[in-house]
C-alpha cells in the first residue's frame, strides 16, 4: 500500500493504514471547508503526535499536516523530538523558497540552555557538584526524560551525561511547587501556565483526574514577569533560535531570580486544563501562530 505520510519505525501496519485513511478523509473535508483548497504545513522529518500543541492548533486553523515533502504545502517546520538535531538537507533546500520554522534550533540540551541563560541573565543554574555543599538537582542533559532527583553534594565522581543544578526554591503559598511554562513565538509570549505540584512530585507529571482542574492556572505573562524579564526571555528565545516552542521557567522565592530550565521545540499539551479552558488556550495560540507564520499564505 502506498502511504501518503511517513511513519516512524515500529508503527504497526494497521495503525499506518488507519492514519492514512484519516488523512485522506480530513483532506476531503478541509477541501470543502476552505473553499476548494487545502492548506498544509509540512512537518519534517517526523510526523507530529496528536498530543502536540501545534497539531491541535492547526486543526483549529483548518490546516492539514504532512511529513511527506512530495505533497503540496504552504509552510514548513523542522519537527524532530531529539535534543540534538542534525542539519536536514531537504529543509535547507526548502528554505530558499519558503520559511522553515525552527530551522536553526538544533540544540535544546540542558547544558546549552543554561549557557545561553547565563549570557542573557548573568547567572547560571548549573553548579560544580564536586565543590558545592548541600542539596542539588541531578538530571540528564537530554531533553524530556523527567529523571531529575535531589542529591547531596559534594559528589566525587559526577556523571558526564548529567547536569547538576541548584535546587531552586519555587514553592508557592499553598505549599506546592510552581512551574511556569510559556509558549513563545517571534517577539511574543501570548500567555503563561502556572503549574502546581507537590514537592515530592516536582520532576514530572503527577496529577490525578480529581486534581487536574486546579493543577494549572492561565495568566497574562505580565502578571508573573516584569517588563525587563519579558525582554530577557524574548532575547533568550532568539539566541537559541526558538521561533515556536515552549519554555519551562522557575522563580526562586529566596532571591527572586528567574531560571529557564528547559526549552521544547515540539511541545505537547496543554495539560491539566478543563475542556473549555483548553479550547480557549489552543484558539489563542493558534491565532498567534497564524499571524506570525501563516498570514502570508492565506
Amino acid at each position: 500500500m502506498w502511504f501518503i505520510n511517513r511513519y516512524r519505525k515500529g508503527v504497526p501496519f494497521p495503525k499506518k493504514v488507519l492514519e492514512d485513511i484519516v488523512y485522506r478523509l480530513r483532506f476531503i473535508i478541509l477541501y470543502f471547508l476552505n473553499g476548494f483548497r487545502v492548506r498544509t504545513v509540512l512537518f519534517y522529518p517526523a510526523y507530529p503526535s496528536k498530543r502536540s500543541v501545534l497539531y491541535k492548533m492547526l486543526k483549529v486553523l483548518r490546516y492539514n499536516r504532512t511529513n511527506n515533502p512530495r505533497q503540496a504545502f504552504d509552510a514548513a517546520i523542522h519537527w524532530e523530538t531529539e535534543t540534538f538535531r542534525k542539519l536536514q538537507p531537504l529543509l535547507e533546500q526548502i528554505r530558499h523558497s519558503k520559511r522553515v520554522i525552527n530551522f536553526h534550533c538544533r540544540d535544546i540540551s540542558k547544558k546549552y540552555i543554561d549557557g545561553i541563560h547565563h549570557e542573557v541573565f548573568g547567572y547560571s543554574s548549573i553548579i560544580d557538584p564536586t565543590t558545592h555543599n548541600g542539596p542539588c538537582v541531578k538530571k540528564n542533559n537530554l531533553n524530556a526524560l523527567h529523571d531529575g532527583e535531589v542529591i547531596e553534594c559534594p559528589v566525587s565522581d559526577p556523571d558526564p551525561d548529567f547536569v547538576y543544578q541548584l535546587l531552586i526554591n519555587n514553592t508557592s503559598m499553598n505549599g506546592m511547587v510552581e512551574d511556569i511554562r510559556i509558549p513563545v513565538l517571534p517577539g511574543e509570549i501570548p500567555l503563561a501556565y502556572l503549574k502546581y505540584k507537590p514537592v515530592e512530585k516536582r520532576f514530572g507529571s503527577f496529577l490525578t483526574t480529581g486534581q487536574r482542574q486546579n493543577g494549572t492556572r492561565i495568566v497574562n505573562p505580565a502578571e508573573v514577569f516584569s517588563a525587563a524579564e519579558l525582554e530577557q526571555i524574548r532575547t533568550f528565545a532568539r539566541r537559541i533560535n526558538l521561533e515556536y516552542g515552549e519554555l519551562d521557567i522557575l522563580r526562586d522565592r529566596d532571591n527572586g531570580r528567574l531560571y529557564i530550565i528547559d526549552a521544547n521545540n515540539t511541545p505537547t499539551g496543554p495539560s491539566h486544563l478543563d475542556k473549555k479552558t483548553r479550547k480557549h488556550v489552543i484558539g489563542l495560540m493558534a491565532d498567534a501562530f497564524r499571524r506570525h507564520f501563516l498570514q502570508q499564505v492565506l
